[in-house]
């Protein structure tokens, strides 16, 4: 441990070197604001009084794991409700959906502080922090010692470590191995990364494989106000039927223009929502859905549509929550998918292209239980939408019920094994 504290020390000093010296020339360079470094170098501010209470600290790295993040604390407060939770992202869209999602139970909200020595320090003696989760793998030297010293325990939700990630954590073993040691808890998503976390230093005793937590998901429609006001906003009818496309990326775009001529082929009236993955890119996007999709980037929707491409971040859940089928974008590309669980949490039928190897296990879970359907291009997703959404709606709805039970089971099971 000696030698890990002097890494420990060492790797700090880098930062407050940068602190010192890189901070001054990315202000000159006009970058600092771009990189919320003032944000970084202060504690989260405190939103509600938590003296006297336990506070534990939950940090995601960026969006994708600040959503677990939300969603793992749901099961944090069921088994402790009385505690309070200080919850931080490393990325600026982390941050905002943290947020966005603001709750009771958030004593602090914001930023993870650079990781040097005495800001951690700082950061657990501020809060009296009494535990710490990790989403996914985000492991901090200065944090994990800071918490090693003050006898913080730490735990890793949905543990997954990469063999990229493990080469480079074998790398820096002797600064790793040691701090490795106060993990006292791995909730990983499958048995080869419940190896790998064993080849880096955790006993097996501390390790429990649990599948993908992302999976594990209340299965539930939204309130019927807000699905209303949603809709209500959109310029939507109730009775209108609608699907969702998220995540799109340059180049699936076509296949989603020959999915609404199909369908409107087959006689079934649809709204088509199209929320880019990337805003950057949605210029492209616009010229392969053609020139009839309505282009909206604030609130407004000045006209009725058939077709809405939403440029916006954060807004992606809302439109899943308002639509009856949902169409997983990154698979109609060699991209791999995004998180499938956004849309199948509200209950609809989910599709995909035959490329979701970055989701495979969710996505071929969904698919065995009927209420997620692989195609291979657009005219394929027609004729599967008309299929599950019209001509075979009684089948997919008795589908979506044993799923739901399944789901709740799975939660059943998870629970206890979080302390």
């Amino acid at each position: 441990m000696f030698f890990s504290t002097l890494l420990v020390h060492a790797y700090s000093l880098t930062l407050q070197s940068f602190l010192s010296f890189g901070f001054p020339l990315l202000a000159k360079l006009g970058k600092a604001r771009d990189l919320h470094i003032d944000d970084r170098r202060r504690l989260p501010y405190p939103t509600r009084i938590f003296a006297g209470r336990s506070v534990v600290w939950l940090h995601a790295a960026s969006l994708g794991e600040a959503k677990l993040l939300v969603r793992f604390m749901g099961i944090l407060r069921r088994r402790h409700p009385e505690d309070l939770y200080v919850v931080t992202a490393t990325s600026v869209s982390g941050v905002n959906y943290l947020k966005l999602c603001r709750n009771d139970s958030m004593c602090a909200i914001g930023f993870m502080p650079l990781d040097t020595v005495p800001l951690m320090t700082r950061m657990v003696d501020r809060f009296n922090i009494t535990r710490v989760w990790l989403m996914e793998t985000e492991l901090w030297p200065s944090m994990m010692w800071v918490c090693s010293r003050r006898g913080i325990p730490m735990s890793i939700a949905n543990g997954r470590v990469e063999p990229k990630s493990l080469a480079r954590y074998h790398m820096s073993g002797a600064l790793f191995k040691p701090l490795l040691y106060n993990v006292d808890l791995v909730l990983a998503q499958d048995e080869h990364y419940a190896e790998r976390f064993e080849q880096l230093g955790i006993s097996k005793e501390r390790i429990q494989v649990v599948g993908n937590i992302k999976s594990r998901v209340s299965i539930q429609r939204p309130s019927r106000r807000r699905w209303a006001e949603f809709r209500d906003d959109m310029r939507l009818a109730e009775s209108d039927i609608v699907v969702t496309v998220g995540c799109v990326h340059p180049g699936e775009a076509a296949h989603i223009r020959k999915a609404v001529e199909g369908v409107a082929a087959r006689k079934m009236t649809v709204k088509w929502i199209v929320v880019p993955r990337h805003l950057d890119k949605t210029p492209a996007i616009l010229e392969e859905l053609g020139p009839d999709t309505l282009h909206i980037r604030d609130g407004r929707v000045p006209r009725t549509w058939n077709v809405c491409l939403v440029e916006r971040y954060g807004v992606l859940e809302d439109m899943y929550s308002i639509a009856d089928g949902a169409v997983l974008g990154g698979t109609f590309v060699p991209v791999g998918g995004h998180n499938v669980w956004e849309a199948a949490q509200f209950g609809i039928p989910v599709f995909f292209g035959s490329d979701y190897h970055t989701q495979q296990e969710s996505c071929e879970r969904l698919i065995a239980a009927g209420i997620g359907f692989s195609v291979n291009s657009g005219e394929e997703l027609a004729e599967r939408i008309v299929r599950t959404m019209r001509t075979e709606a009684a089948a997919f709805i008795e589908a979506q019920k044993a799923f739901v039970e399944s789901t709740r089971r799975d939660l059943q099971v998870l629970e206890p094994l979080v302390p």
